[in-house]
């Protein structure tokens, strides 16, 4: 790159910035326009309202988000120039009817659909929350067969007045996604297009269904607007539209849906959806990001009819697709840009529902006994099960006595539910604890637990299913009760017990780096902190194949001749992502990545590591990745075991190729400042000219972490320039 380029990209940005203030000058004068014109602006009447619908009581959601005013009669509505009701900011305060009247998909299709706030794909949030998506993703059980074929439907009786197609970052990743999975590509006269209606008896609404090949009617009956219109909020609506009844068919594809309420501003449906657009300049400039909407659950405008058609699938309310305000502000997550740092993944129930017809006690693996619900029973399945109890409620077990080392198993079904072991020699102990608002299996197993006698306390809603099962260390040794049954093999995941607190790291520093520090390291970059130039959220460790050291020995067939990737000390593997988007100015590549969690921070939250392997190349094939990772969600892992295996791809270089890893709780990133002094030397002595040196090209001390912001330092709430 020479100087003059360098000099030109400065000149570059500040022409940029000026355009786009101009053009933000223009829309706010456009934006003005709209509303002195607003109430002269006539939009076609969508179809008679016979009274507003009844609010059901058996509605488990309280949709009236503190509206309280009346909606106005009909007769009495004026529309916007951007096509919503001209007077936004009044109606921001009436109580909306039920008007989801009809399924938008085939529900006894779907196996997952995403909680609201939750963290599946990337951040979609409102003027009034950021990081959680607040969206629903609906996945068929055979979706790559289905993809383009799946019928969706209008929920609601109303207009369609826009279509778009999104030319954003995140725009074509079903398609990537879909090509790679299937090695076919997309039919050629597929549209993936966003079809937006307003509903009738909604006019301060739209609905996006995303990702679908509209119906030829609809195509041809609604131009197409651009992302940038719509920002600007100089976009207009089709006139007339297309009118469509609640369960018309109005497209093929995916049945992601989004309800969107706007507070003020023109009413035009921008694209204005993260909130790190939100907060950047100039895009913060713009009308379309700087307009209020709040967006909602499809499942708190939904009939109890339609409701039904989800119930018939699976035991659930409707509070099990929400997960709530209050709870994810209490339990934030993380975000980079638009991406979240732990995503969640399908078989996560903390992030998606499961509809599956199963009962409570079927859903957790549990036989139904043959007496009172609540009655524990008891199997033996291998060798290393000593007991086994299944029930619902409260309940208090033993006395147990067990004459060796032992772990415990609990699975449950939902939140909110906490065991406890009371024993003779410790008191109380809580092993397990789920929070309300939860639902969908989960599991989770302990650490080794000494030799005692005991009782186990549950303390749970009577309606809450769960199951315990003691398993030994090694041969099974005792036995506590009579009654059998049947039981499936345990698994491990996450919860809120059962990890060293982070304090333990500070006296007894891990001696075990992700991958070894040997002559295949290229070089290494300590994790770039908030308080210096060109930060950057984790460390690198960089491989390069520009000598052809791994076209010669290395196998992608054998996965072994690779480098190991470590467990850092014992740990659960709390996710895993076999492949991975990653989109950044150098190059849009794919990655896999491997989060573990390790230790329990004061908070109660855990401490996560994310081992995010960054070969910088596309998935060479579908599911390629798959064969470099040798654990699985749930696994319990010790220090030092191999956990995967880094991809270096033919070609690969020292710029690009590297594994990324940092640290996380669920509020915020962290600096992985977890190895002692030896491991600190090794990996300084790699420092590299990508990171490696500050602003003045000195080369960093031998630290984990440099120049660290308060809220980066995992230990204590303190800046530091060196950890």
């Amino acid at each position: 790159m020479t100087a003059n380029s360098v000099l030109l990209k400065p000149a570059a940005i500040v022409l940029y910035v000026i355009l786009i203030l101009s053009s933000v000058s223009c829309a706010s004068n456009a934006a003005s326009q709209i509303n002195t014109e607003a109430s002269f602006v006539s939009i076609p009447e969508t179809g008679s309202v016979n009274g507003q619908p009844e609010r059901n009581s058996k509605n488990d959601l309280d949709t009236d988000l503190g509206a309280s005013e009346i909606m106005p009669e009909r007769a009495n509505w004026k529309f916007g120039a951007g096509g919503l009701i001209a007077d936004l900011d009044g109606w921001s305060n009436i109580q909306l009817p039920q008007f989801i009247t009809a399924s938008h998909i085939d529900v006894s299709k779907i196996a997952t659909v995403s909680k609201f706030r939750s963290s599946a794909g990337h951040d979609f949030s409102d003027s009034f929350e950021s990081c959680c998506s607040m969206k629903h993703y609906f996945r068929p059980a055979n979706y790559y067969e289905t993809r383009f074929t799946e019928p969706i439907y209008s929920a609601v009786d109303g207009m369609v007045l826009y279509l778009s197609e999104e030319s954003n970052g995140e725009a074509h990743a079903w398609k990537e996604d879909y090509i790679r999975m299937t090695g076919k590509h997309p039919p050629s006269d597929y549209r993936d297009s966003n079809i937006v209606i307003r509903p009738d008896i909604a006019p301060n609404v739209w609905i996006t269904h995303m990702h679908l090949n509209p119906i030829r009617q609809i195509f041809e009956s609604v131009p197409l607007t651009d992302g940038r219109s719509r920002m600007m909020g100089t976009a207009r609506p089709a006139s007339p539209g297309y009118k469509v009844k609640a369960g018309d068919l109005i497209g093929y594809g995916l049945g992601e849906i989004v309800i969107k309420r706007h507070l003020d501003g023109s009413g035009v449906p921008a694209s204005c959806n993260s909130s790190s657009m939100r907060a950047s300049f100039p895009m913060n400039m713009l009308p379309g990001c700087q307009a209020k909407v709040s967006l909602h659950s499809i499942f708190e405008f939904m009939t109890d009819k339609v409701f039904d058609e989800y119930r018939a699938v699976a035991d659930m309310s409707r509070k099990d697709f929400i997960i709530s305000k209050d709870y994810r502000t209490a339990n934030p997550l993380v975000c980079d840009g638009e991406d979240f740092v732990d995503r969640g993944i399908e078989t996560d129930a903390e992030h998606f529902i499961n509809l599956r017809k199963q009962s409570k006690t079927e859903s957790l693996g549990i036989q139904t006994p043959s007496t009172k619900p609540e009655e524990v029973h008891s199997t033996i399945i291998n060798s290393n099960l000593i007991d086994s109890y299944s029930g619902t409620g409260t309940k208090v077990l033993g006395p147990i006595t067990l004459n060796s080392d032992y772990f415990i198993s609990v699975t449950s079904d939902k939140g909110p539910i906490q065991v406890s072991i009371l024993s003779e020699s410790d008191g109380e102990r809580g092993i397990y604890q789920r929070p309300e608002n939860t639902s969908g299996k989960n599991t989770y197993t302990t650490p080794r637990i000494k030799s005692d006698r005991i009782h186990l306390s549950i303390k749970a809603d009577s309606d809450s299913a769960w199951k315990i099962d003691l398993l030994s260390t090694g041969k099974k040794e005792s036995q506590s009760a009579n009654t059998t049954g049947t039981i499936n093999a345990r698994s491990v995941t996450e919860d809120n017990y059962g990890l060293p607190p982070l304090s333990y790291f500070q006296k007894n520093p891990s001696d075990r780096f992700p991958v070894d520090l040997n002559e295949h390291v290229t070089q290494t970059q300590p994790y770039r902190g908030q308080r210096i130039v060109q930060a950057h959220s984790g460390l690198h460790v960089n491989y390069s194949d520009e000598d052809g050291r791994w076209s010669t020995i290395a196998d992608s067939n054998d996965p072994t001749r690779y480098p190991a990737i470590y467990a850092i000390s014992d740990g659960i593997v709390q996710a895993i992502e076999p492949v991975k988007d990653v989109r950044n100015p150098q190059k849009h590549h794919q990655s896999y990545e491997i989060r573990l969690s390790i230790a329990e921070l004061p908070s109660g939250e855990h401490l996560r590591v994310s081992y995010g392997i960054e070969p910088f190349v596309m998935e060479p094939e579908p599911g390629f990745y798959k064969r470099f990772i040798l654990v699985k969600e749930g696994q319990r892992v010790l220090k030092g075991e191999v956990i995967a295996y880094f991809y270096v791809p033919p070609g690969a270089t020292e710029r690009s190729t590297h594994l990324h890893f940092h640290a996380s709780s669920n509020k915020r990133i962290l600096a992985p400042t977890l190895f002692d002094d030896t491991v600190k030397q090794k990996f300084q002595s790699l420092f590299g000219h990508i990171g490696g040196r500050d602003e003045t090209e000195r080369l960093f001390d031998a630290c984990i972490g440099v120049m660290l912001a308060a809220d980066e330092n995992p230990f204590e709430d303190k800046e530091s320039d060196c950890l």
